[in-house]
């Protein structure tokens, strides 16, 4: 078995190489913390089975955040691999510092220039013999979505494997003593031993652990056998001459050297940056920009073209499943047994494909813009704006992956490096809406509010949001205070969308919602649909039910909410388990036989005869309610292992407390506007708003006199003492 291991910085194009080869339907993004995890494919090749590994993209062997650390533990575990360092040609500079730590690691890696056909393009013009004689190692110079150029990499990369096992080698930096481009290493070894000659002599460490100490590496420091307060002095040391700086500008010195020799540039283009970019990055421009190409990808999503595909594939799945409906009612005698085909598994199938084109919609406008290079702008216009927060630049990453899985997203937060952030980011994502919440949108605004569908999807997707936000900047002010971190990453250039590539994503995706989904929203349904219609002794059509007498039991609890009802506590308990279950579960409480689709299903809510029915007012509240109440399971058991249980707790509690509290208010709200007027409720809120607007500035000035004017803190203090 011959092991081949992908190696470089993010968005070089590692993923994409893997992806050639494995055939693996993975997410191939463009933006930092995409692979959180490193994935492996076992193929055959050329008759000979291979495993290809995709490491986490990474700028560094210096463990500051989760993929370095996955990437330097698992280069460290598996030293007889293969490895191709993949660097982008656009970027050599910061991309070769990487290829020198893989170097200093003891690894003799096979160097891929990327986007090798981006070069005229960009006016730079590489020598490539000189390139690769002075690197002194193997170099090809590709385009990894060209398979046939992959191929050759990948071919060299197997060959070369055979070789080092026929011949015994074994990767050591003594076969670069010839070159002079790593003389440094000889230097970095003496740097050592000019700050540290006691442990140079009494340790018998490598020549990478000695220059991971020199860069205060922590994981390496702490595996040495000596005391805390050695380890302390250690530190004050290195700290105390800079050894960290020193490396890394030696690094650079070389490698600009390096560069100088075999790379000129025509022109001083920035790589990456657009005209369009005046306007994207525009301090004014780039907020409504963004805003109004979200609302486009909505009005595109649950407008009349998503609507028009919901019907149809609705109709189609019910078509399709008829006969065996038909079947199940004429054929079978047993009533229970028949009902349960008809209704609880035929009509929970025609609820999941009456929303999978809104699902699919979405997904194919998120990559989009993002194989497009804008959602790298994204991140870059709210960076400074989330670090007011208190969220570090990296989580905007795991707020967007929330559009279309809470789970995903709470487990994308592991890349922060600071532990209050990441805390911060995996408590936040369950706010925003995520896919499985749209049919329930959809059911709930056809029936009550058709002509403002849009428009409300909207504002729950911006609630979801600023709540967020909000939440974010409480808890870094109170118990959760984030450190200033750097964020570091690069825009890539804009480009056509590959829409073979998107289209393989959006199937991909799916087909996992489909299986995800489906699975969970078949069975699940099927469970509610026996809790729904069977009493505590499993009689059938008998007394009330069970999910029946839980939920009278619970229903008190929300009737200041407007739907204190049995049916709509049974469709929040139910959703606790999976969001994609709630439309199904009130179609199944609503006793409707599975034929319709969504239309029946809202249809039902009009009627006040329905188990679970509503009104305009308590529609509103209930739909606040469940985008902001408790995350799924599947959410739940990720965050107790991504933040700890008592934060888990924490998370939940305060978040049914703020989903009540604003379902609350939006209840009377609506309510105050239903009886009284649309004019004299906007003229409430106005006065409402001007009223709080003065306190907060009353407040302002009485606390401002408070603070002392000597103090150039502006805080309460002696003023004596400033005098």
């Amino acid at each position: 078995m011959k092991y081949i291991v992908l190696v470089g910085n993010p968005n070089t194009g590692k993923s994409t190489f893997f992806f050639i080869f494995s055939n693996a339907e993975e997410h191939v993004g463009n933006w930092h913390g995409v692979t959180t995890d490193y994935k492996e494919k076992r193929i055959k090749f050329d008759g000979q089975e291979i495993v290809i590994t995709d490491l986490p993209g990474t700028y560094s062997l210096s463990p500051f955040s989760f993929e370095e650390g996955v990437t330097k533990e698992y280069l460290l575990t598996h030293k007889d691999c293969e490895v191709i360092n993949i660097i982008d040609g656009n970027n050599l500079e910061r991309n070769l510092l990487l290829t020198f730590e893989l170097v200093e690691m003891g690894i003799r890696p096979i160097v891929c220039v990327n986007m090798a056909n981006e070069f005229v393009k960009n006016g730079l013009k590489i020598d490539k013999e000189k390139f690769e004689k002075e690197l002194g190692l193997k170099c090809f110079f590709i385009n990894a979505q060209n398979k046939k150029e992959s191929k050759e990499v990948l071919n060299y990369a197997v060959k070369n494997t055979n070789d080092k096992k026929e011949k015994n080698e074994t990767n050591k930096i003594d076969t670069y003593s010839h070159i002079d481009i790593f003389s440094y290493i000889t230097d970095l070894q003496d740097m050592f031993s000019d700050y540290l000659p006691k442990y140079n002599q009494n340790f018998n460490l490598s020549i990478f652990e000695k220059i991971k100490i020199l860069e205060q590496d922590e994981s390496v420091i702490s595996k040495l056998k000596i005391t805390d307060k050695e380890k302390n002095d250690i530190i004050n040391i290195l700290e105390k001459n800079n050894t960290l700086e020193k490396v890394i500008n030696l690094r650079f010195i070389i490698i600009k050297k390096f560069l100088s020799n075999c790379v000129s540039k025509d022109n001083n283009k920035i790589y990456g940056y657009s005209k369009i970019d005046k306007y994207c990055l525009n301090k004014w421009l780039c907020f409504p920009i963004f805003f109004v190409i979200i609302a486009g990808l909505f009005f595109f999503t649950f407008g009349s073209f998503g609507t028009m595909l919901s019907g149809t594939l609705s109709n189609f799945a019910e078509l399709m499943l008829s006969p065996l409906s038909s079947f199940a009612q004429n054929k079978i005698s047993n009533q229970f047994v028949a009902d349960f085909i008809s209704n609880a598994f035929c009509g929970s199938v025609v609820s999941l494909f009456s929303f999978l084109p809104q699902v699919i919609l979405m997904f194919l406008g998120l990559y989009i813009l993002e194989d497009s290079g804008y959602m790298s702008r994204v991140a870059f216009i709210f960076e400074d704006f989330l670090k007011k927060l208190g969220l570090s630049g990296k989580s905007i990453f795991a707020l967007l992956m929330s559009f279309g899985c809470s789970t995903t997203a709470t487990l994308s937060s592991r890349n922060l490096e600071n532990k209050n952030s990441k805390i911060k980011t995996a408590m936040l994502t369950p706010y925003i809406s995520c896919t499985a919440k749209l049919p329930l949108y959809l059911i709930i605004c056809n029936a009550f509010f058709p002509k403002f569908k849009v428009l409300i999807i909207i504002f729950l997707y911006v609630l979801g949001v600023v709540v967020a936000l909000c939440v974010s900047y409480f808890l870094n002010k109170t118990i959760l205070k984030s450190n200033e971190t750097t964020f570091v990453m690069e825009l890539p250039k804009y480009r056509i969308p590959n829409f073979k590539k998107i289209s393989k994503n959006v199937y991909y995706n799916a087909k996992q919602f489909l299986l995800r989904a489906g699975s969970v929203l078949l069975g699940f349904s099927c469970i509610v649909w026996i809790l729904q219609n069977c009493n505590f002794r499993f009689q059938y059509h008998v007394g009330e039910s069970m999910l029946e007498t839980l939920s009278n039991f619970l229903s008190p609890i929300f009737s200041p909410l407007g739907f204190g009802t049995a049916g709509a506590v049974s469709a929040i308990l139910c959703g606790f388990v999976a969001k994609e279950i709630i439309v199904s579960t009130i179609g199944i409480i609503n006793g409707l036989d599975g034929t319709g689709g969504l239309n029946q299903i809202s249809n039902s809510l009009l009627l006040s005869t329905s188990a679970f029915c509503l009104t305009a007012s308590s529609s509103l509240s209930f739909l606040v309610f469940a985008l902001l109440y408790l995350p799924c399971i599947s959410t739940v058991s990720v965050m107790i292992k991504e933040i700890g249980r008592k934060w888990t707790l924490f998370a939940c509690l305060l978040q049914f407390a703020i989903s009540y509290a604003l379902s609350f208010v939006v209840y009377k709200i609506a309510n105050y506007f239903i009886f009284n007027g649309v004019l004299s409720g906007i003229v409430s809120i106005i006065v409402f708003t001007l009223i709080c607007v003065f306190i907060f500035f009353i407040f302002g000035i009485i606390k401002h006199k408070r603070y002392c004017k000597f103090c150039p803190a502006n805080k309460n203090c002696d003023k004596k003492q400033h005098l």
